[in-house]
């Protein structure tokens, strides 16, 4: 058994896990394994005992690994996984990781792993290029620049955070303390009355953000917009509330903007958002973990454009739809020293820091730009996905998902059976299924299709059920969108003729 890490251990054993992959995910691709495993809470862990105490096998692994660890794991890969948002893991993706985990290397500043940081500086460079944004959000602009987080949910910490002490930094100012003082009471100030907005569309990270931020949340409801027709908030809507809560003492503090929320793919309608945020001096950041993916496309650069144009940080998920695999969560920010001022720390165990001033290109000391010290050389994995597939491979996917969304929507929108809930142009579908009565029996076609092979969730808007297909799953085409649009109409047809004979 060897120490550590062994070269030819690692090619042996790579070999006889790699076949056993194989295996496994062969079926998954063609749809002829389940997506859900068929267990009940508690199945899995009752079959593992104590620790071992002494070393096992491999082969024993690897047989523990085909019998109690892949059964209860759901098909998130199979092409009839259409639930949550894709997260898609593609070949460059695991071989990425594999190298990672070998080199074993940790990104704790620029002199622990030079090449995790520079690479880390050139691939968001190169997103931020390739998503049409640019300008202060690269690196080169020596202004502000982009970092791989774990989740949108540490990014919207992050943010929320750097929020809080700029605009507590601001009212310091205001109230003439000295430098001094502020350096210390920026952090340890009362932040009760500071307020963060937000739709009550907004995926619930947000509100956990602010909760840890130490900031009120304030939810204003999301309403149809006649632009998009899909669910959003306006500049109106928020200057309405910031108003109301400046005459009550409050200070308004960051406004979180969605681009695609989680439950429609709704988008707020970001015109004004930049005179408002330059009022009232705001943070804004704008949620686009999902739908921001679309902007590979260059009929999506307006879109893009516009954001980038109000936004003082921006959050898109390469996980979801971008091929790169779980966790890249890609955070791009106006302005750096914000982050720096609340997360910049350091030790005499440290190696000095290389971008002192602040003004270097590649070796930023991303330890200063969040909460992690040690950070994983997620660059790498990304490195390797898109040099693997080049620009055209991820519009290409990403047209795929498009399309058969596109194919869905347009059997829908032709079925008086369907009826369309909210407008999407993305890889989203959101619809109510009805019985020949009239019923909305949206749950039992999810049931329904359950039984069938799929998966994908029931949801609410306005009390009503209703259902959405994310599609944008590397495996899954239109062919599998049409299979889906007959197993769906035969759920309609037999859900209705069990409720006629039920009445009868």
């Amino acid at each position: 058994m060897a120490a550590g890490l062994d070269p030819k251990a690692l090619r042996k054993l790579g070999n006889a896990t790699l076949q056993v992959l194989e295996k496994h995910l062969s079926p998954v691709s063609n749809t002829s394994a389940s997506v859900l495993p068929t267990v009940k809470p508690g199945e899995l862990a009752s079959q593992f005992g104590s620790m071992p105490e002494k070393p096992q096998e491999y082969n024993s692994i690897l047989k523990d690994l085909e019998k109690k660890i892949l059964p209860g794991v759901v098909q998130w890969q199979h092409p009839n996984f259409m639930a949550y948002f894709p997260a898609n893991t593609t070949v460059p993706a695991a071989m990425g990781d594999l190298v990672i985990t070998s080199i074993g290397t940790l990104g704790l500043q620029w002199a622990s792993c030079p090449i995790a940081t520079e690479l880390e500086v050139v691939v968001m460079d190169w997103i931020a290029k390739l998503f049409g944004i640019g300008g202060p959000f690269l690196h080169t602009s020596k202004q502000g620049g982009g970092m791989i987080q774990s989740t949108a949910s540490d990014c919207a910490v992050a943010v929320a955070s750097a929020a809080r002490v700029k605009k507590l930094t601001q009212l310091l100012q205001q109230s003439g303390r000295s430098p001094s003082e502020i350096a210390d009471l920026r952090f340890n100030s009362d932040a009760s009355k500071l307020v963060t907005y937000q739709s009550t569309c907004t995926h619930f990270s947000g509100e956990k953000a602010a909760r840890v931020a130490g900031i009120r949340c304030h939810k204003i409801k999301s309403k149809l917009l006649k632009k998009t027709g899909n669910y959003g908030i306006t500049v109106a809507d928020v200057e309405k509330q910031i108003k109301e809560d400046l005459a009550a003492g409050l200070t308004p503090c960051m406004v979180q903007l969605n681009y695609g929320t989680t439950n429609t793919c709704g988008y707020d309608d970001l015109a004004g958002f930049d005179r408002l945020r330059k009022k009232y001096g705001l943070w804004i950041h704008v949620d686009a973990a999902y739908a921001g993916s679309t902007w590979a496309l260059p009929e999506f650069h307006p879109r893009s454009k516009q954001v980038a144009a109000v936004a003082d940080s921006i959050n898109v998920n390469a996980s979801k739809w971008m091929l790169c695999g779980f966790d890249t969560s890609l955070l791009y920010v106006r302005d750096k020293r914000p982050l720096l001022d609340i997360f910049s720390a350091t030790d005499n165990y440290m190696a000095d820091d290389v971008d002192v001033d602040c003004g270097a290109v590649y070796s930023p000391e991303f330890k200063d730009w969040g909460v992690p010290l040690g950070r994983k050389f997620r660059s790498l994995r990304v490195w390797m996905v898109l040099s693997y597939y080049g620009k055209s491979g991820i519009q290409k996917s990403i047209r795929n998902g498009i399309s058969c969304a596109d194919f869905l929507r347009e059997k829908v929108e032709s079925d008086p059976n369907f009826v369309s809930v909210a407008r999407t142009d993305t890889s989203l579908v959101c619809f109510r299924v009805v019985s020949s009565s009239g019923r909305n029996i949206s749950r039992e076609i999810c049931d329904y299709c359950t039984t069938q092979g799929y998966f994908f969730n029931p949801s609410v808007l306005n009390g009503d059920v209703f259902i959405r297909v994310a599609f944008g799953g590397v495996n899954t085409t239109v062919s599998h969108a049409k299979k889906l649009w007959k197993v769906l109409q035969k759920g309609q047809k037999h859900l209705s003729k069990e409720e006629k004979i039920a009445a009868a």
